[in-house]
């Protein structure tokens, strides 16, 4: 709480307010029961003894006085020094506030009317009582005013994230839901089967496997895992370590090597941070740079494939038109110094042969991710190559927040100012139609009159007269601020990236990159190849001939609990089991209902599967 107030409040709330209710409200009862009833009279006091020392219910009042006195001492610490809602703070401080005006109000009552008119015999304790309330509540009602500062916004701390950290989730989660083939004996099938009054129950092995039982047995398998697997518990909550993939050495012929102290600069140097739900802008260059891959729409070839468009090479690249930003990024991606001035900088890019052949795939979704770019295991190498080096024609680094930040803003701005410029010159182009006679009454006239404090007075021609010119003297002040906001923002820009920003559409560069981009991808998602849900070769057995109608009813008298594809329902008719993995995600769903599972409507496979297997652990565990 104190973190968000101003200083002068602060040190009152924190310091202050706490001081004077532990010594003045709870000490002094505590060394001075008498100290209560000798802020009254003692015509008032109704003391029944002359003695000067504390009777037992004063003693006990004042204990209880003090009591109560410490408990809202340490309250108002405590809750002071940890809440961080606005509104729980504005809410406790009028609530102590409030608090003031039942204190100020007992003394009234006892007091009395004669009481109050002999405020000239009162003591100083008495006073002191009834005015240092009245500090503390103008200092409450100041803050809450906002007349002693305005609050401050208390951000949470941003996350460095490594250039160069991959993280092996995907790697520890396909060995945790791809389990190994068991090895067991086929089962020998009934090429004739019928449907049977017994329904057999299933049982579950540590392997994710369903298993069924014939004849009042289990078929013998091989369950255990083999030994050369990791083990890990990889959940939803409990996500594994991150693997830490070493950068490798750039190939470059005139920069000297970097040095340890080097590397470990270039990959702390930058935030990853993510903006959601912005449109980005970039800065539009005349030379080079983001030009190479502007296309001519209309001289392109129908049948050019989408490598030939997105194909950029770092040669093409002009580094000269790079914010500040993005020339520490590449430097940064290059394994390379990002210290010295953007000329250093630019220079030592250019002199650079890098070439990102030299990482391994996983450390270019590393580098794609710290870009913020979506799909980034999606495709090849090559297809992740060029999106990295798309990427990389933007003059605009789409991961730095201050960058962004200003773009928005300088957009934004200009937007407003072109609005009111094409309003101002429709004013002085068009007939004004504004206030039309036929829906603006007088008394409506009047009252905008009114409340722009003009002049009332005259027809009602007269009035929307005067109701025009008002609006475009406005308009002319409303352009001026609008100018010099968009002015400060474009300096304040130009200094933080490093070059100057053209008065165009920002956007039209970036959005033909994205275009490119998003072509990338759906060819890389057209090109994977589909894998089955259920692998098992069953084209050869004698069940192929079956509809999977025919299959699902034989296997339900089976006991087979969950449907999967054909290849599964084979399966289980063959081997007596089947993985989670074979089955339906509806399916999946249906057995953890049926188990008491916890778990989500329509989530995923993946995830009911390690659902379902942490349940088999617990079970086998609990056995």
């Amino acid at each position: 709480m104190a973190s968000i107030m101003p200083p002068i409040p602060r040190f009152f709330f924190l310091y202050v307010e706490p001081c004077l209710c532990f010594f003045g409200g709870a000490l002094q009862p505590v060394l001075n029961p008498l100290s209560i009833t000798s802020l009254l009279p003692p015509q008032l006091a109704g003391r029944g003894t002359s003695s000067p020392e504390p009777t037992p219910l004063e003693t006990m009042l004042g204990l209880q006085s003090a009591t109560l006195m410490f408990m809202i001492s340490m309250v108002t610490v405590g809750a002071r020094v940890y809440a961080k809602d606005p509104k729980v703070v504005h809410a406790y401080v009028a609530a102590s506030a409030i608090t003031d005006f039942p204190h100020w109000a007992s003394f009234a009552y006892v007091l009395g009317w004669e009481g109050l008119r002999q405020w000239r015999t009162w003591e100083t304790p008495l006073w002191a009582q009834l005015f240092i309330p009245v500090f503390t509540f103008l200092f409450k009602i100041g803050y809450l005013g906002g007349f002693l500062g305005e609050e401050r916004v208390v951000d949470r701390p941003r996350e460095k994230k490594g250039i160069l950290s991959i993280p092996g989730t995907h790697e520890l989660l396909a060995h945790s839901v791809q389990m190994p083939r068991a090895k067991r004996p086929l089962g020998e099938a009934d090429p004739n089967a019928s449907r049977r009054a017994s329904n057999p129950k299933a049982s579950k092995t540590s392997t994710g496997r369903i298993r069924k039982k014939a004849d009042g047995q289990i078929l013998q398998g091989d369950s255990e895992e083999p030994s050369n697997l990791p083990k890990h518990n990889a959940t939803r909550n409990n996500p594994p370590e991150k693997a830490l993939i070493s950068c490798p050495k750039p190939v470059t012929s005139t920069s000297p090597e970097p040095t340890n102290r080097e590397h470990k600069f270039a990959a702390n140097s930058r935030y990853r941070l993510h903006l959601p739900g912005s449109k980005y802008l970039t800065n539009v260059n005349n030379g080079g740079g983001t030009n190479s891959v502007h296309r001519d729409q209309g001289s392109r070839a129908g049948s050019r494939s989408v490598e030939s468009e997105s194909t950029i090479h770092m040669r093409d690249i002009n580094y000269k038109t790079k914010d500040n930003s993005k020339l520490r990024a590449l430097l940064s991606d290059r394994c390379m110094s990002t210290c010295g001035s953007r000329e250093e900088l630019i220079s030592r890019l250019e002199k650079s042969t890098f070439d990102y052949d030299t990482y391994s795939s996983e450390q270019i979704v590393e580098l794609l991710n710290g870009r913020h770019l979506k799909n980034t295991s999606l495709g090849s190498k090559e297809v992740k190559i060029q999106r990295l080096l798309l990427n990389d024609s933007l003059d605009r680094d789409t991961s730095n927040y201050e960058d962004v930040k200003l773009y928005v803003q300088v957009d934004v701005s200009r937007d407003i100012l072109e609005g009111l410029v094409a309003k101002q010159e429709a004013m002085l182009t068009e007939v004004d139609r504004s206030y039309s006679t036929s829906t603006w009454t007088l008394a409506k006239l009047r009252a905008v009159l009114k409340d722009r404090k003009l002049a009332s007075s005259g027809t009602k021609d007269e009035m929307i007269t005067r109701l025009r010119a008002n609006d475009r003297k406005m308009l002319v002040k409303d352009i001026s601020k609008a100018e010099q906001r968009y002015h400060t923002l474009k300096q304040q820009l130009e200094a933080q990236i490093g070059h100057p920003v053209e008065d165009t559409d920002l956007m039209k560069t970036e959005q033909s990159v994205d275009v490119l981009d998003n072509k990338l991808q759906s060819q890389a998602q057209m090109r994977r190849p589909g894998k089955p849900i259920c692998d098992y070769n069953w084209r050869e057995s004698h069940w192929a001939s079956r509809s999977e109608r025919e299959l699902w009813d034989i296997c339900q008298c089976r006991g087979m609990p969950a449907s999967g594809p054909k290849a599964a329902l084979i399966k289980w008719l063959e081997t007596g089991s089947v993985e989670y993995e074979d089955l339906y995600a509806g399916s999946l769903e249906m057995i953890c209902y049926r188990r008491g599972i916890k778990h989500k409507s329509g989530e995923k496979k993946v995830d009911l599967i390690l659902r379902l297997k942490e349940a088999d652990e617990q079970e086998e565990n609990a056995e």
